[in-house]
């Protein structure tokens, strides 16, 4: 019996891959308004993803208003992603692969056109 729960556990841990980080993580810039905002480029799954982080300097609460273009390697511009996202003061916002929910907002799934390793990313406050 152990030998089998030992074989299963070693399974389990195999088939479920690590994260691929295609670039750590950037400043994207900072709003007038106190808002800093990051991203980075990783693959949790099965699809390349941005994922940011935001943080609110501001001594307020506030709301958050962007857009971001992406390009890649053959400078093919997408449609931009506009982000619309509740802040409190001074608190910081993070996506990650096991984040909950209420942060998915944060996590903006790559054009499957766009090689998520040669991806740039560029930020418009609103």
């Amino acid at each position: 019996m152990f030998a089998c729960s030992v074989f299963t556990t070693e399974l389990k841990a195999q088939s479920q891959s690590e994260p691929v980080v295609y670039k750590g993580w950037t400043m994207l810039g900072e709003s007038k308004t106190l808002v800093d905002v990051s991203y980075r480029i990783i693959k949790c799954g099965s699809t390349a993803q941005i994922h940011l982080s935001i943080f609110n300097e501001n001594p307020k609460d506030q709301v958050t208003q962007f857009e971001l273009e992406f390009t890649d390697a053959t400078r093919v511009r997408k449609d931009p992603k506009a982000v619309s996202f509740s802040l409190k003061a001074a608190k910081i916002y993070k996506a990650l692969c096991d984040s909950d929910t209420s942060l998915d907002t944060l996590k903006i799934d790559l054009p499957a056109d766009l090689d998520p390793a040669t991806v740039e990313v560029r930020i418009t406050f609103k």
